[in-house]
């Protein structure tokens, strides 16, 4: 029988358990991208513009302090204006995430789950043009779901679906047991229901609590300051 090296026929996508000789140079690739989130994203990681199509991350030092933050710190919050780049950056880290972290979970959440898989599409684009020798080879793949052969994964949702809260609820549990660290990075567009998501954020405010002695991390970004104060207030009044 001849071994399968792609996935699914696809020249761009590695198959899982493939074994991969590397040359010396690439394993000191592999360790720079391994220890260095922004190295990574900004050597590896490509993106589509409008005028110039499919691109290198040209990473401004805006987006420079998130990554950094993102990888650095247990819970991230982002105020910033629209169309600054925000989806994009995170999107880059958590393919970082992925790729460097065994049996992560994360979900990437909008108002609609049309716009999450959107979302997802973008990194799984970045990823396709990535050296196969850097990639992990995939177990599921899809537009809306992620499985990679290290045990990580990604799951795109609307936040009012019930695949995410039945993701979580598991996922929470395996998180007790073992303690690995989970992300979660929500996108929340410009016209999501405010009240939907003041409450599913009470729900993930509860889950991290009751997992607060897990190193789990949170990753809130909105779009704008006026989402974020709303949130914020409704937030106060709704006992936790």
């Amino acid at each position: 029988m001849i071994e399968q090296k792609t996935y699914l026929g696809n020249p761009l996508l590695k198959s899982a358990y493939v074994p991969q000789n590397f040359s010396e140079e690439q394993v000191e690739e592999y360790i720079k991208c391994q220890q260095d989130p922004l190295y990574f994203v900004n050597k590896h990681v490509k993106i589509v513009s409008v005028d110039e199509g499919l691109i290198e991350f040209d990473v401004r030092d805006y987006q420079k302090d998130m990554i950094n933050r993102f990888h650095n710190e247990r819970f991230v919050i982002c105020k910033m204006a629209r169309q600054s780049g925000k989806s994009t950056t995170i999107l880059a880290y958590l393919l970082h995430y992925i790729l460097f972290n065994e049996n992560v979970s994360v979900a990437v959440l909008a108002n609609k789950k049309a716009t999450a898989m959107e979302l997802l599409g973008r990194l799984q684009l970045a990823y396709e043009h990535m050296p196969k020798w850097l990639q992990q080879g995939i177990l599921i793949w899809n537009k809306g779901n992620i499985e990679l052969e290290n045990g990580s994964k990604i799951l795109a949702s609307s936040t009012s679906g019930s695949a995410i809260f039945q993701f979580i609820g598991h996922k929470s549990q395996i998180e007790m047991k073992n303690g690995n660290r989970k992300l979660f990075g929500i996108l929340l567009n410009d016209n999501f229901n405010k009240s939907l998501n003041v409450h599913f954020l009470v729900v993930l405010i509860r889950l991290f609590q009751q997992i607060n002695s897990c190193r789990c991390r949170l990753r809130i970004l909105f779009f704008n300051t006026k989402d974020w104060m709303y949130i914020k207030n409704q937030l106060r009044n709704i006992p936790m």
